[in-house]
This record gives structure tokens, C-alpha cells and sequence, in this order.
């Protein structure tokens, strides 16, 4: 699936390591970004945000410097400013929680997205399966 002008198709993801969408997007300090290639995704970048304080500007920021070649964006959460700014310039918004290759399966091969649930961390991470359980 690309765009319609054959420009690569990438996503935004706001995660703190890379393997989960588990950031609210104003907290991230970093994106990661996908690109499909054939049928199959990729990391292409890992990109800073815009800092904290700029108000809208942050947003537009955000949109021009660290995602402008994006279409889509994956986060845990994101407030009704930025997510109204990111989608009157064409950017989709996605809120979900769980693997990042969930999200992206389900942007690039129209997947149903699926949450993890505690019993997903568990296998996970050795961890949360411990009695003290420090996930729950």
C-alpha cells in the first residue's frame, strides 16, 4: 500500500523503547517512525519532539520538523489540541495501547488493532509474572 503519490507510507509512534505504544504523545520526547516496504514494515528513524511549552506551535513543529513525511501517528494518549491540529493537516491519529506491531498491521494491512491486556505483559516480561507482580 503506498500513497497516492508514491511516496513512501510512515507512521509515528510515540513508545519509551520501541516495542510498545506506551506514551502519550505529550510526553514523548522521541518518535519512532516505520516505513512499509513490500508488505512488511520497518524502523526507519527515531526522531525528537518539539519541547514542552510552545503551545500550538509545539504541534506545528511537530508536524514540520519531526513528522512532516508521515501519515499517521500511534499513541497511548494525546489532548484534543494536538490531536485537532495533527488532523486538520492529514495526519490520522490512533490511540491504542499495546505491541507497535499490532498498530502498524492494522494502519498498513487494515488490521483490527488489538490492546494488550495484563495477561500479554505477563508473557513479556518474566517480571510481572513474580507473586509481588510490580505490573498490576
Amino acid at each position: 500500500m503506498q500513497q497516492p503519490n508514491d511516496k513512501p507510507l510512515r507512521i509515528a509512534v510515540a513508545s519509551f523503547e520501541g516495542m510498545l505504544v506506551n506514551l502519550h504523545l505529550g510526553e514523548a520526547k522521541k518518535l519512532f517512525i516505520f516505513e512499509l516496504v513490500g508488505d512488511a514494515f520497518h524502523h526507519l528513524d527515531t526522531r525528537p519532539t518539539p519541547p514542552k511549552g510552545q503551545g500550538d506551535d509545539r504541534w506545528l513543529a511537530l508536524l514540520n520538523l519531526t513528522i512532516p513525511d508521515c501519515h499517521a501517528i500511534l499513541v497511548a494518549g494525546i489532548g484534543d489540541t494536538p490531536k485537532r491540529i495533527l488532523a486538520q493537516h492529514g495526519i490520522r491519529v490512533i490511540e491504542m495501547e499495546g505491541l507497535i506491531s499490532d498498530g502498524l498491521n492494522a494502519v498498513f494491512h487494515n488490521a483490527e488493532i488489538r490492546s494488550l491486556a495484563q495477561e500479554d505483559y505477563k508473557k513479556l516480561s518474566p517480571r510481572c509474572a513474580q507473586p509481588s507482580n510490580p505490573c498490576s
